[in-house]
């Protein structure tokens, strides 16, 4: 972003003085596997990937510019003897060097622990067999370096009546300011979409706080 405004107060009045500009770059490296196909005779079904990220943000001048890298761990697993659960790890920023400032000063990346799963309740490989299908999706996260931040719970539900049409309902545990402590607020979110012949329609309801300007609608089609 460029040609932001710096202000400040000339005669009582603000007025603009001169401009600053603003970059922000994230950088990826990943890798995916399955631990049988890396060593034989070990659990199948059990996946690993990793992520190696490289940050760059810079603001204005040298001094405003921070570099640095973090590395991001996850799990998956899906039990041979339980079709319909399937059971996943990640943690972001597991160990980096953080943001390293033209100044010095270190920016530590927070340290962020997901635990989550999901229920094929009804369906193919599902508890019960049905032509509708209905999954469950939970997770809980958690920040281990940030004892301040309580756990927040994600909840999420998908009922597929025919193939081709999904009706979704969730609840996103946020954290909200309340008394000088952080307390919760829960958001009720709602989404279709729609397959046919490759086509995919996406459509997502997700309220942000009690606020009714920050009320968030998000539309996706792919192909």
């Amino acid at each position: 972003i460029g040609g932001i405004p710096i202000t400040s107060t000339v005669n009582g009045r603000p007025s603009q003085t001169s401009t600053m500009n603003y970059s922000d770059s994230v950088y990826a490296l990943s890798y995916s596997n399955y631990f049988d196909r890396l060593f034989t005779d070990t659990i199948k079904n059990l996946g690993i990937g990793a992520n190696l990220k490289y940050f760059n943000k810079t603001i204005a001048t040298r001094e405003g510019s921070a570099a640095g890298y973090s590395i991001d761990l996850g799990l998956q697993y899906q039990p041979e003897t339980i079709p319909w659960l399937n059971l996943g790890l990640a943690t972001q920023n597991l160990v980096g060097s953080g943001l390293i400032w033209g100044t010095g000063t270190q920016e530590l990346l927070p340290m962020v622990m997901k635990l989550g799963g999901t229920v094929q309740i009804l369906g193919d490989n599902a508890i019960k067999a049905a032509v509708q299908s209905l999954l469950l999706s939970t997770e809980y996260e958690t920040r281990p370096n940030q004892a301040n931040y309580p756990g927040q719970i994600h909840l999420g539900l998908e009922w597929k009546p025919y193939s081709i049409v999904a009706i979704r309902s969730g609840i996103d545990q946020a954290w909200k300011g309340e008394n000088g402590t952080i307390a919760y607020s829960y958001n009720v979110t709602l989404g279709v979409g729609i397959r046919y012949q490759g086509f995919a329609f996406d459509y997502t309801y997700h309220p942000y706080g009690s606020l009714s300007e920050n009320q968030a609608h998000y539309f996706a089609i792919s192909y």
